[in-house]
């Protein structure tokens, strides 16, 4: 009997000190700074030399997303693919048969399809070896192509589309299947700001679509930045993230995103792809882009309550590389991103790379909650 009652005694406190940690947490002063570090946000970070030997060149690796232990990305058009820790495994395309436009990973099928020569679609092995190849019926050429993601066993694509000859081109989400065949459409539309609370008073996001159709359209406010699909961490609803022309609108956009999606429950997709101004992380959510004058990596801290704003990047107080302008995202979650850097960046910490001229890439995993 004693026992059983110091167990629901110790059952208790922990109970209520972990939601006195909870209350403590929701209700901190929110903190804002211009300048960060590496390790504020970084659980992890790990260095990729891209050393393909004397034959291969790599320059300014783009597109990178990570399989196992496999890394793969573009550079100049052909998709590599190198091991964690820095070993070659080859180059899967040839420039000469295709100029990769984007590619994605089945994780579910164990193969990579990978997007160029406008109508034509190559399947390869996760290792590199080509399986097949498809040809696309005609309206569906991939000039048109913006962005691409393999999630639920299913492929998505941004692309854009005249409704009529010589009308405003539009975006919009289409969802395939693995083979590509089209299975749904989804209009992109704006995330929206509730300012009255709960009396559901709705005012526009400072994000806009980047070929919109309504009367206002202006274009010195669209960002041309590509949009990127993204999954939130609550539900697993699928966005997309567009980065905002307005980083002094970013913080209160973001708060007001966090309010209205513990308000009113998610349902995913229903007929409509969201856009947001950041990427929704477990416990950060993140952008970053070229406001209307100056680059800008904005970061905020769901947990400490806590806001990034910096104009100069992020110091990388772990290999010493300097400042980090850009982080772009590793995969769907908002919680992995890649950087690279080269010459002489990197000659303190690898200095046959920067005598070779050879970037190193990093991949970084964010801080849970």
């Amino acid at each position: 009997m004693k026992r059983a009652f110091l167990f629901l005694v110790v059952l208790m406190v922990g109970y209520y000190g972990y939601q006195a940690f909870e209350v403590y947490n929701r209700c901190r002063p929110l903190v804002c700074v211009t300048e960060g570090k590496m390790t504020e946000i970084a659980a992890d970070v790990k260095a990729v030399v891209l050393d393909a030997g004397e034959d291969t060149t790599i320059v300014s690796p783009q597109k990178v997303r990570c399989y196992g232990d496999l890394v793969y990305f573009v550079s100049e058009r052909v998709l590599y693919c190198f091991r964690q820790n820095g070993t070659f495994v080859g180059q899967i395309t040839r420039p000469e048969e295709l100029l990769v436009a984007d590619y994605l990973i089945d994780t579910g099928g164990e193969q990579l399809i990978v997007f160029g020569n406008q109508d034509e679609v190559w399947y390869y092995t996760v290792g590199g070896e080509l399986k097949e190849r498809i040809r696309l019926p005609q309206d569906e050429e991939y000039s048109r192509l913006r962005s691409v993601a393999y999630y639920r066993n299913r492929v998505w694509v941004v692309k854009e589309r005249q409704t009529s000859p010589g009308s405003r081109l539009e975006q919009v989400v289409t969802e395939y299947d693995i083979t590509l065949v089209p299975l749904n459409n989804y209009p992109l539309h704006p995330t929206w700001r509730s300012v009255g609370a709960l009396a559901g008073e709705l005012v526009p996001l400072n994000n806009y679509p980047l070929h919109p159709t309504d009367a206002a359209y202006r274009p010195e406010v669209y960002t041309c930045l590509e949009p990127q699909f993204a999954v939130a961490p609550d539900n697993q609803e699928m966005y997309v993230y567009e980065a905002s022309r307005f980083p002094e609108s970013l913080l209160p956009d973001t708060l007001a995103i966090g309010r209205y999606r513990s308000i009113y429950p998610q349902r995913g997709n229903s007929g409509t792809m969201t856009i947001y101004p950041v990427r929704l992380g477990e416990r950060f959510c993140f952008a970053s882009g070229t406001g209307r004058t100056d680059p800008y990596l904005f970061c905020y801290d769901k947990v400490k309550n806590k806001c990034w704003e910096l104009q100069h990047g992020i110091k990388d107080n772990i290999y010493h590389t300097g400042q980090v302008d850009n982080l772009f995202p590793l995969d769907l979650t908002g919680d992995g991103y890649w950087y690279t850097k080269s010459k002489g960046d990197i000659a303190a910490r690898f200095p046959e790379a920067a005598r070779k001229d050879i970037p190193v890439l990093f991949l970084v995993e964010m801080k849970k909650a």
